[in-house]
């Protein structure tokens, strides 16, 4: 597993929002997630979904930046990006 910085921002919105139940932490949910490749909204390089925690996370110029909470109180363009990942509508 390639490391992944993770920002302190990073740390604590995990710390705060993720669903922790047996998962190791930002950077086993970053490997463990799943790419999100329809438009998200998100200002970022990359974003990936990470079911067991329930997260999305964001990555910029190679690191983890942030950590959103994947509940309905995500933004709308968000909801309809997990809803794709979710069910397998991405192309």
């Amino acid at each position: 597993m390639k490391p992944v910085p993770i920002t302190d921002h990073a740390h604590e919105r995990w710390a705060e929002r993720a669903d922790r139940s047996g998962v190791g932490g930002p950077r086993t949910a970053w490997h463990e997630g799943k790419p999100i490749t329809v438009p998200h909204g998100l200002t970022a390089d990359e974003v990936r979904y990470h079911a067991a925690s329930e997260t999305v996370l964001v990555q910029i110029d190679g690191s983890i930046v942030t950590v959103i909470d994947a509940d309905g109180t995500c933004k709308p363009r968000l909801r309809g990006a997990l809803a794709a990942v979710r069910g397998g509508d991405q192309q």
